[in-house]
């Protein structure tokens, strides 16, 4: 058997948290990565970006976690962005029907996160890496 693994870090950076992943995003991984994607509190006006940039494999496991975890962020009063570039995972986002509901984009910086001001006050910065899963054998 192959190892599988996801690798997670967060960066929290004012009101944005951005998750890097990295690696496959199936079945076998996603529980590890939603541990990820939970392992911060969210207040009201936070804004959650998953950013699959590294990300080698994605499944409709994958796709239901970025789902389940939008409808979280949206409903504790946050914001939902997804990072991606290329053409695979925006072909597997619409086969999924998630194209238009997520509406991902290339970089953090057509958020608008790099820009200055947008820390605001009682700025919070964390830089940590997240390992997700040991390696299985």
């Amino acid at each position: 058997m192959t190892n599988v693994a996801i690798a997670g870090r967060v960066h929290v950076r004012g009101r944005w948290h951005v998750v890097e992943l990295a690696g496959e995003l199936d079945c076998a991984t996603v529980c590890e990565a939603e541990t990820v994607l939970r392992r911060f509190p969210l207040r009201v006006g936070d804004a959650v970006v998953v950013d699959l940039l590294r990300v080698t494999f994605l499944d409709c496991a994958a796709l239901h976690l970025l789902s389940r975890t939008r409808v979280r962020v949206l409903a504790q009063g946050g914001t939902f962005h997804v990072v991606c570039a290329g053409a695979w995972p925006r072909r597997i986002l619409r086969l999924g029907g998630l194209l238009d509901v997520l509406r991902p984009v290339a970089s953090t910086a057509e958020l608008g996160m790099d820009e200055p001001g947008t820390k605001g006050p009682g700025t919070r910065n964390k830089d940590e890496t997240v390992p997700v899963a040991p390696d299985r054998e």
